[in-house]
């Protein structure tokens, strides 16, 4: 990445022409004589031993800018789980080719182009597609950006814009957050960035090679995301207040030639594909809320302090707008910045584009503009500069808190995985409400599951019937019901409210954002089942214990947001066999009991289960029947380890004990 930022942030010097260049010809140090032969590099490290005298210290600060952008975003890239959008990225990335192109040039699975889907698909084929691997594509590419948003900043301020145009990249949380996503984001701000560059320099500068890099890398931007052409709607705004339109130069009318050329079949297509979007997910804004959102986005990203939004909003609006007023070329940017937002929130009133990452392409204008704003206004000289750069590094700071909070979490599939990885057993079936949250879950989940899915509508109580009436339920136990975005189709949940009343609940676990319920389609078992740990142990009243099965080998902790299955919930299952006179009239219970004698948590069984449907009084004699209970640990638990007793309690006061295992409780 070092030599990578180098030759973006210090191209076409003289000294790295030479460096590079191994048979160079010195002049000999006699005058008039011969020179010498080629110079060849006799050390690997030769072009930074003859560059590191003379490199400027802008040049420094910008390399450790770069490396504070990287050590904010790769170190955390697995802190999330991976959500809906970006196991959808793996996903088509892992489609064969031809199909790849189909899909995502039709535009209904997927909104977004081709591009940043074959450059993960061969990026997958060299790392593979483990969460770090596919979420570091995208931190270099937003990186790499960031490198060139110094360039950008030299060509619009002074050569203390870049520097500070750079340090807003770099500790931007709203790109910070976007660098760590298996999506789009990361190498449309890259593409954007460099556009934005080759523009002002073709502008500038009527060579056309640069026409063809800044019409290159905007048709590229394009079939990553069609939210790039609100970066071209800027770039008309800029061209023509900077110098003159696009269309009066050859070189500028044969970049929109190719650009329209480029964009046509994507518009087309986006257009049949999306023309029956709907707006439930991002309705449209009015004019202030858009404008509120925006400057938060581009400020603190995620709070849900109101008061730290307003911030937030007043200091992007009054940097941006006194940076307009006293510095004449950072308006050009700004004019342009206001026509692609305009066009962007005009496009919202019909597609369901109000989510802050449609504003990805629009991000290096916006970061320009604040630099320029922090950089040239004449409010008492340095000082201004100083508070303003202060108060960035305050509201960044709060939006760090809420980058790798419970308050941003993303969906938690990786818990959700885990959890029923851990319970399900081999005759279990899922059903998952929407259809498409299968690929999340399916990204961590690895064992054989039996699954239907569905993402249509429920209107009504006879729908829900219907959709369970076509379940392939036969030879099944258990049923788990997967729900997630369902909202929309089911905002009564009527589909869990039919299950209810036909099964008894086994367990229900809530990660981030998911909902898991597990159904008892069959509460006996003609036997043991083999993921049951069996004991067979006869009570005195006439009861039998079968078997156990828990999750907790490894050890359970207080809850901690960010590491699910949840860490403070222990999950048991008792198999219990009635044989011949046993005593109906008993009672079950299950603790966790300190080596102190001391029961600190009792297992409960769960909210319309077995227990409570069918008394022990009624069981069968000649089956195994499931007995469920879920412990939740206080977070004050204190460590230590812990017996996991199993306690049969008769109507005449006796009880009898069985200590099933001992539980680690961590700190």
């Amino acid at each position: 990445m070092g030599p990578l930022a180098f030759t973006i942030l210090y191209p076409q010097t003289k000294m790295i022409n030479e460096a590079l260049d191994p048979f160079h010809t010195m002049p000999s140090s006699r005058e008039g004589g011969e020179p010498r032969g080629p110079r060849m590099p006799g050390h690997p490290f030769h072009l930074f031993r003859r560059i590191w005298p003379s490199m400027p210290r802008s040049l420094w600060i910008g390399i450790l800018l770069l490396g504070a952008a990287w050590a904010l975003r790769v170190p955390f890239l697995t802190f999330h789980s991976m959500w809906l959008d970006e196991a959808v990225a793996v996903w088509i990335a892992r489609l064969p080719l031809f199909v790849l192109l189909e899909r995502t040039m039709a535009f209904k699975e997927e909104a977004s182009p081709p591009l940043y889907f074959l450059l993960l698909k061969g990026w997958m084929a060299i790392a593979g597609d483990e969460e770090f691997a596919v979420r570091f594509f995208s931190a270099f590419w937003m990186v790499l950006g960031l490198a060139w948003l110094w360039r950008l900043g030299g060509h619009v301020g002074r050569r203390s814009t870049r520097i500070i145009a750079l340090a807003l990249g770099a500790s931007q949380p709203y790109l910070i957050w976007f660098a760590q996503e298996a999506r789009v984001y990361g190498l449309l701000f890259a593409l954007s960035t460099m556009s934005t560059v080759w523009l002002l320099e073709a502008l500038h500068g009527e060579r056309p090679y640069r026409w063809f890099l800044y019409a290159l890398t905007l048709a590229a931007a394009y079939y990553v995301h069609l939210t790039a052409i609100f970066l071209t709607v800027a770039h008309l705004g800029l061209a023509l207040t900077v110098r003159r339109p696009l269309w009066a130069s050859r070189g500028g009318r044969g970049a929109l030639a190719f650009l329209i050329l480029a964009g046509l079949p994507l518009a087309w297509q986006a257009w049949n594909g999306q023309r029956e979007a709907i707006l439930w997910w991002n309705p449209p804004l009015s004019l202030l809320e858009a404008l509120r959102q925006i400057l938060t986005a581009w400020t603190v990203y995620q709070t849900p302090d109101p008061f730290i939004a307003l911030l937030g909003v007043l200091y992007g609006g009054v940097v941006l707008i006194l940076g307009a007023w006293s510095e004449h070329r950072i308006r050009p940017g700004l004019i342009g910045l206001v026509l692609g937002l305009t066009f962007w929130y005009l496009a919202s009133q019909r597609f369901p584009l109000t989510s802050p990452r449609y504003w990805m392409s629009l991000t290096p204008l916006a970061l320009v503009g604040i630099a320029v704003g922090i950089d040239t206004v004449r409010i008492g000289g340095l000082t201004w500069r100083a508070w303003a750069l202060i108060g960035w590094i305050g509201l960044t700071a709060v939006g760090f808190r809420y980058l790798w909070s419970p308050l941003s979490a993303k969906e938690d599939w990786r818990g959700a995985a885990g959890w029923v990885a851990a319970h399900a057993g081999s005759h279990d079936v899922a059903l998952f409400f929407a259809e498409y949250i299968r690929f999340p879950f399916f990204y961590y989940y690895k064992k054989p599951l039996d699954h239907s899915a569905f993402a249509h509508p429920i209107p009504d109580q006879a729908a829900a019937e219907e959709v369970l009436r076509r379940l392939p339920l036969e030879g099944h136990d258990t049923l788990w019901y997967i729900r997630a975005h369902a909202d929309w189709a089911d905002p009564f949940d009527r589909i869990d409210q039919v299950l209810r009343t036909r099964y008894p609940v086994r367990m229900e676990v809530f990660p981030e954002k998911i909902r898991i319920r597990a159904y008892a389609l069959h509460w006996t078992r003609p036997a043991l089942p083999p993921e049951a740990r069996p004991v067979a142990y006869h009570f005195a009243s006439g009861w039998m214990l079968a078997g156990f099965h828990h999750a907790g080998e490894g050890g359970i902790a207080p809850r901690r947001w960010g590491v699910f299955p949840p860490t403070r919930q222990l999950h048991l299952t008792l198999y219990w066999h009635r044989l011949p006179g046993a005593d109906g009239n008993v009672r079950f219970q299950a603790a966790l009991v300190h080596s102190n004698g001391t029961v600190r948590v009792e297992g409960a069984p769960p909210p319309g289960g077995v227990l409570e449907r069918y008394p022990p009084s009624s069981w069968p004699f000649d089956m195994v029947v499931v007995d469920d209970r879920d412990f939740l640990l206080p977070s004050d638990t204190p460590s230590g380890r812990y017996h996991l007793i199993v306690m049969v309690s008769r109507s005449t006061g006796s009880a009898e004990f069985l200590t099933l295992d001992t539980i680690e409780v961590r700190p």
